[in-house]
Protein backbone atom coordinates (compact mmCIF):
# COMPACT_ATOMS: atom_id res chain seq x y z
CA UNK A 1 0.00 0.00 0.00
CA UNK A 2 1.19 3.18 -0.79
CA UNK A 3 1.74 5.58 2.49
CA UNK A 4 1.75 8.99 2.55
CA UNK A 5 4.93 10.93 3.97
CA UNK A 6 5.15 13.57 5.71
CA UNK A 7 3.46 17.39 5.23
CA UNK A 8 7.11 18.76 4.63
CA UNK A 9 7.86 16.17 1.62
CA UNK A 10 4.64 16.68 0.11
CA UNK A 11 5.52 20.65 0.28
CA UNK A 12 8.63 20.31 -2.04
CA UNK A 13 7.11 17.25 -4.50
CA UNK A 14 6.41 18.82 -7.51
CA UNK A 15 2.60 19.40 -7.85
CA UNK A 16 0.20 18.24 -10.77
CA UNK A 17 -0.53 20.76 -13.21
CA UNK A 18 -2.06 20.28 -17.01
CA UNK A 19 0.12 21.16 -19.59
CA UNK A 20 -0.78 24.26 -22.16
CA UNK A 21 -2.75 22.98 -25.04
CA UNK A 22 0.09 24.09 -27.74
CA UNK A 23 2.47 21.70 -25.85
CA UNK A 24 -0.28 18.78 -25.64
CA UNK A 25 -0.70 18.99 -29.48
CA UNK A 26 3.35 18.45 -30.00
CA UNK A 27 3.23 15.61 -27.07
CA UNK A 28 0.31 13.50 -27.95
CA UNK A 29 0.90 11.91 -31.01
CA UNK A 30 3.96 10.10 -29.79
CA UNK A 31 3.19 9.34 -26.25
CA UNK A 32 0.12 6.96 -26.78
CA UNK A 33 0.11 4.27 -24.59
CA UNK A 34 -1.07 1.28 -27.41
CA UNK A 35 -0.67 -1.63 -25.33
CA UNK A 36 -0.43 -4.16 -22.19
CA UNK A 37 2.91 -3.79 -21.78
CA UNK A 38 3.40 -0.13 -22.40
CA UNK A 39 0.45 0.59 -19.85
CA UNK A 40 1.87 -1.77 -17.07
CA UNK A 41 5.63 -0.05 -17.60
CA UNK A 42 3.85 3.45 -17.21
CA UNK A 43 2.48 2.21 -14.07
CA UNK A 44 5.75 0.60 -12.47
CA UNK A 45 7.68 3.68 -13.70
CA UNK A 46 4.96 5.69 -11.41
CA UNK A 47 5.79 3.33 -8.50
CA UNK A 48 9.50 3.80 -8.76
CA UNK A 49 9.18 7.69 -9.01
CA UNK A 50 7.19 7.74 -5.80
CA UNK A 51 10.30 5.48 -3.96
CA UNK A 52 8.94 2.34 -4.37
CA UNK A 53 11.14 -0.86 -3.10
CA UNK A 54 8.38 -2.95 -3.62
CA UNK A 55 5.90 -3.30 -6.40
CA UNK A 56 3.12 -5.86 -6.57
CA UNK A 57 0.96 -5.97 -10.39
CA UNK A 58 -2.23 -8.11 -11.19
CA UNK A 59 -3.95 -8.74 -14.23
CA UNK A 60 -7.82 -9.18 -14.32
CA UNK A 61 -8.70 -11.42 -16.94
CA UNK A 62 -5.08 -10.77 -18.45
CA UNK A 63 -5.67 -7.01 -18.34
CA UNK A 64 -8.54 -6.67 -20.28
CA UNK A 65 -10.79 -5.91 -17.06
CA UNK A 66 -8.14 -4.34 -14.77
CA UNK A 67 -4.59 -4.06 -13.99
CA UNK A 68 -4.45 -3.43 -9.99
CA UNK A 69 -0.30 -1.96 -8.91
CA UNK A 70 0.01 -2.17 -4.92
CA UNK A 71 3.55 -0.59 -4.08
CA UNK A 72 4.82 1.30 -0.67
CA UNK A 73 5.85 4.28 -2.74
CA UNK A 74 5.17 7.65 -0.99
CA UNK A 75 1.70 8.24 -2.96
CA UNK A 76 0.38 11.24 -4.44
CA UNK A 77 0.38 14.52 -2.08
CA UNK A 78 -3.04 15.58 -1.18
CA UNK A 79 -2.79 18.69 -2.95
CA UNK A 80 -2.16 16.82 -6.41
CA UNK A 81 -5.05 14.27 -5.62
CA UNK A 82 -7.67 16.55 -7.64
CA UNK A 83 -5.95 16.89 -10.74
CA UNK A 84 -4.78 12.82 -10.98
CA UNK A 85 -7.45 11.68 -13.18
CA UNK A 86 -7.50 15.40 -15.34
CA UNK A 87 -6.68 15.21 -19.48
CA UNK A 88 -3.00 16.28 -19.79
CA UNK A 89 -2.39 16.78 -16.19
CA UNK A 90 0.72 15.77 -15.32
CA UNK A 91 3.79 16.16 -12.46
CA UNK A 92 7.27 15.65 -15.00
CA UNK A 93 5.98 18.30 -17.89
CA UNK A 94 5.55 21.58 -18.33
CA UNK A 95 5.99 22.02 -21.86
CA UNK A 96 6.87 20.71 -24.73
CA UNK A 97 10.74 21.20 -24.60
CA UNK A 98 10.39 19.63 -20.68
CA UNK A 99 10.97 15.99 -22.79
CA UNK A 100 14.49 17.33 -23.80
CA UNK A 101 15.65 18.05 -20.12
CA UNK A 102 16.82 15.51 -16.89
CA UNK A 103 15.06 17.41 -14.84
CA UNK A 104 18.49 19.11 -13.54
CA UNK A 105 17.38 22.18 -15.83
CA UNK A 106 20.58 21.52 -18.02
CA UNK A 107 18.81 20.63 -21.36
CA UNK A 108 19.65 17.86 -23.12
CA UNK A 109 20.17 17.12 -27.24
CA UNK A 110 17.11 17.01 -28.16
CA UNK A 111 16.08 14.97 -30.84
CA UNK A 112 18.14 14.49 -34.23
Amino acid sequence: QSTMGSKDEEDLRPLIKQIAPSSVQRIVAGAAVTDLASAVKELIDNSIDAGAKRVSIKLFNQGIDSIEVVDNGSGVPATSRPLMAMKHATSKLRAFNDLYTDGSDEPDAGPG
